[in-house]
């Protein structure tokens, strides 16, 4: 992706900002750095376990609702979004 916007001219973050899904190594070799948002499966496992549990022992009643928010990772392939959102506090924790 990055060697193709090299190659048509598209400076990154300036013209077109990146972000992944998932972490990959490379993201933290890569210039500029990649952004990615985490997405803690065993953790969700886990939770997902204790439901199922619970359930089961009918400590809790259906429907069951956990929220489980993914990780940010805004580095420096997202330019101004990180000043714009995470420094305004509107995802908080969201730098790394």
């Amino acid at each position: 992706m990055k060697e193709k916007c090299r190659s048509l001219d598209i400076k990154i973050p300036e013209d077109m900002e990146i972000s992944a899904c998932g972490m990959n190594e490379s993201f933290n070799y890569s210039m500029p750095a990649i952004s990615y948002i985490c997405q803690p499966i065993a953790k969700y496992a886990e939770v997902s376990l204790d439901m199922i549990i619970s359930l089961i022992n009918s400590k809790i009643e259906v429907p069951m609702i956990k929220e489980l928010k993914p990780i940010f990772h805004f580095r420096e392939s997202c330019g101004k979004f990180i000043e714009e959102t995470c420094k305004s506090n509107k995802l908080a924790g969201c730098l790394s």
